[in-house]
């Protein structure tokens, strides 16, 4: 989602991604979500979810 003519409008997080994150902290164990992009990302949502956060 990140390059030329790849433009976007939200700082979100991109589709069901919190909902998929909502699901895999219901399982109970321990969580740190690795970021993959090339602009910035809007993870306050997540920040307050998880202990640890890798953005590469």
């Amino acid at each position: 989602m990140s390059g030329e003519s790849a433009s976007r409008a939200e700082l979100r997080l991109p589709g069901d991604q919190l909902r998929l994150l909502e699901t895999v902290l219901a399982a109970g164990k321990p969580v740190a979500v690795v970021t993959m992009s090339g602009r910035p990302v809007e993870l306050g949502p997540v920040l307050d979810r998880v202990p640890a956060v890798l953005h590469v």
